[in-house]
């Protein structure tokens, strides 16, 4: 099957608005993933709108040489601004498309099975609950690409299009390029949040004002990390997010807000991160300070 129908949309998708109940201000720029939803062994095209809190993502198909955009939408992001987390994940059966919603202090999640039907995307199971340290066995991760860089397309043909539904998503160049990557990665959309928002609506730890602004990476998977807290201490912990400070420990600086609502991947050495002792926000949540290596 001919990917050129999916190449129209990712070199103008603006000329494809979201189909569905979404609440979003736009930022301008646009990811996209191929994968296999319906389980036909022909991929789907996903197209995410990047915007402030949340994200609509949009599927489109091919049938009987025709494009076809789904009516219906699912999410990526913090709707709201609050602690509720919202992530789309990929079924290895190839048996649709997982909306997962989960609580940022919370170990459990919720997952819906959302099933691409005579042109809708539909609730096909009701929701389920898990761990996320432990997710269900059909669930994958994602792999997206802006869509400036074709190369997921070039990818997918390159591979064939007889590739079995369950196939892991094609490894990206820049990411085999072992030399340039550290110990740990983090990959996730870089948001704004005020102490308000950090806080879920509560007390303020150090009488901080409930506008003030700071940059973390909500992970597109929640991961389990043991990282440095002070001295030779270290602490393990389950976490959805890292805070992006804008001072390094060296006195170095980075400027975090050029990448506010883009999907990065940062590569760092333990001495890069660190979790914090004291009551400053974000608190609690690990400290990037340093990094090798941003894709």
């Amino acid at each position: 099957m001919s990917l050129d129908l999916y190449r129209r949309v990712i070199e103008s998708p603006e000329s494809f608005p979201v189909k569905g109940d979404a609440d979003f201000v736009a930022r301008g720029n646009y990811s996209y993933a191929l994968i296999e939803a319906t389980g036909d062994d022909h991929p789907e095209l996903l197209l995410m709108v990047h915007a402030r809190e949340s994200s609509p993502i949009s599927v489109f198909t091919i049938e009987d040489e025709s494009l076809v955009h789904a009516d219906g939408v699912l999410i990526d992001g913090a709707p709201g601004g609050g602690g509720l987390r919202l992530r789309v994940k990929g079924s290895i059966s190839g048996s649709g498309l997982y909306q997962i919603d989960h609580h940022s202090l919370s170990e459990d999640g919720q997952s819906t099975l959302f099933d691409f039907t005579d042109g809708q995307l539909l609730r096909v199971e009701e929701p389920s609950f898990f761990k996320l340290a432990s997710p269900p066995s059909d669930h994958h991760d994602i792999e997206w690409f802006d869509t400036e860089e074709p190369s997921g397309l070039d990818e997918w043909e390159g591979a064939g299009t007889s590739s079995s539904s369950n196939a892991e998503p094609v490894e990206s160049t820049a990411a085999s390029e072992s030399e340039d990557w550290g110990t740990y990665q983090f990959t996730g959309v870089v948001e704004k949040e005020t102490a308000l928002e950090l806080m879920d609506g509560g007390g303020m730890p150090n009488s901080e004002p409930l506008d003030e602004e700071h940059l973390v990476m909500v992970l597109d998977s929640p991961m389990n990390i043991t990282a440095q807290t002070v001295g030779p201490h270290t602490r393990s912990a389950f976490i959805g997010e890292v805070n992006l400070p804008g001072f390094f420990l060296q006195d170095e600086s980075y400027d975090w807000s050029q990448h506010i609502g883009e999907r990065i991947t940062i590569s760092a050495e333990p001495e890069h991160i660190r979790f914090p002792t004291d009551a400053s926000l974000p608190l609690g949540m690990l400290r990037v300070f340093g990094f090798n290596y941003i894709k």
